[in-house]
């Protein structure tokens, strides 16, 4: 057994030779000889010429050389005093020379540039691996980049360049070369479901929840329950309310509203208070449909901040909740709110009329119908679902607080994914919601029997 690096002969077992301590085993060094560009083609000599051999300079050469003139008549037309200043003496030569040394700038940055750029095109005319146009040459991809070394420094093996790499028509197809085990429970596999991230806390419908059937609405609505069923019919046979909550559909014709509002102006007791959601499009008519039933107390804007912005127009980030009610001995439990102190002002080093406490500067003040401390579910939320237009919990905690009482009864025309019954139910309210969406009700009755 001998050495492949100095041929001298090696012990049977040694790992390393005793003459050049090199590994057993080392590939002999081969001499790489100097290779030199070949002689410049005609289309090179043409990337060559041109405004790479400092044709594109040449401008700046005339304008520099008429400006001269210019310059130096203009330093003769200073008053003598004025020339013996240090910064107009400075000022004149910086005039002359910085022009200078930015031709020359650009000249060799072009210069670079342009071997650069011959380097690439002889590399394609040898291999083919790289793409031309007359007027710009780069690589492929950045894989190409390792190639491109591999011929301009040949390995000492003797061993060809890489090859490129062809990018699968559509990945994921094909055998595994590579036998792997499967993987552990609770990871998606190839065709099934992906697992939502550990944050994710969306709740989402299983197959098993899916196959549920939904409560049809039957002929005496009980409380405490939520139906699949049409509005106006469910509100038909609802029993009296307390509170009526509404976020009907937003695209709807407006005239389609007067039925289910007139149906909820049966069944809302003397003194019921009635909240409905909508926005800027049909607000008008919510408003109109209203006033013939109830007496409109206010409108109330919240900021939702998930609004689409708009080229032509100012992007929708605000909704109504217009609140009526039905009779003047209303229920209304006025609940302050905290309110951030932009300028705290201090008597006697005291904070007036606001209070600081764990680093909060705050003011309890009474709560206005402009609400912007409000957000929209998203997914790291446990309250968030599937359902595209759902209400925040804080917005109907907040109405449900203000205008019944524990042990009320509150109905909700269109239930969504179920955010005014579980509010309800959290509240110590009785609930009673409609649905016309049959995975929307299963949504419902799954906040309800898994989420506080």
């Amino acid at each position: 057994m001998s050495c492949n690096k100095c041929g001298a002969a090696v012990t049977e077992g040694s790992a390393f030779c005793s003459k050049c301590g090199a590994p057993v085993g080392t590939v002999p060094a081969v001499a790489v000889p100097v290779q030199h560009p070949p002689p410049l083609a005609e289309p090179e000599q043409e990337l060559w010429k041109g405004r790479f051999s400092g044709k594109s300079q040449g401008h700046w050469w005339v304008l520099w050389f008429l400006a001269m003139p210019v310059l130096v008549y203009l330093w003769f037309r200073v008053p003598a005093e004025l020339q013996k200043k240090p910064y107009a003496l400075w000022g004149f030569v910086a005039g002359a020379v910085l022009p200078v040394l930015f031709i020359m700038w650009s000249f060799m940055i072009e210069k670079l540039s342009t071997r650069y750029r011959l380097t690439n095109y002889r590399l394609f005319k040898e291999t083919g691996i790289l793409s031309r146009e007359i007027n710009e040459i780069e690589l492929v991809r950045a894989d190409d980049v390792s190639v491109r070394q591999n011929i301009l420094h040949p390995r000492p093996d003797g061993a060809p360049p890489r090859t490129l790499r062809h990018r699968e028509s559509d990945r994921g197809q094909g055998d595994d070369p590579h036998e792997r085990p499967p993987p552990p429970a609770g990871v998606a596999q190839r065709g099934e479901p992906v697992v939502p991230a550990p944050r994710n806390r969306t709740l989402f419908l299983s197959d098993a929840d899916r196959r549920r059937p939904v409560p049809p609405l039957p002929p005496i609505i009980a409380p405490d329950r939520v139906y699949c069923g049409d509005a106006v019919e469910g509100l038909r046979l609802c029993p009296p309310a307390d509170l009526i909550f509404a976020d009907p559909p937003y695209d709807e014709d407006p005239a389609w509203h007067a039925d289910w509002i007139a149906g909820c102006a049966g069944i809302l007791k003397p003194g019921g208070s009635i909240y409905v959601c909508c926005d800027w499009t049909f607000s008008g008519a919510i408003q109109s449909h209203l006033e013939r039933h109830f007496t409109v107390r206010n409108r109330i804007t919240w900021r939702r901040e998930k609004g689409r912005g708009a080229k032509r127009n100012w992007k929708q980030n605000m909704e109504d909740v217009w609140f009526a009610t039905k009779g003047d001995d209303y229920t209304f439990t006025l609940v302050k709110w905290k309110k951030p102190v932009i300028a705290p002002y201090r008597e006697n080093g005291k904070p007036k009329d606001w209070v600081e406490r764990n680093g909060e500067r705050y003011r309890m003040t009474h709560p206005s119908n402009i609400w912007t401390d409000l957000c929209v579910p998203f997914w790291s939320m446990p309250e968030n679902t599937p359902h595209p237009y759902q209400k925040p919990e804080k917005l109907v905690q907040r109405v449900i607080e203000a205008s019944s009482r524990p042990g009320d009864l509150v109905v909700d025309p269109f239930l969504g994914s179920g955010t005014t019954a579980v509010v309800a139910k959290r509240l110590g309210r009785r609930y009673i919601g409609f649905e016309i969406e049959p995975d929307h009700v299963r949504l419902a009755q799954k906040r309800l029997a898994e989420r506080p």
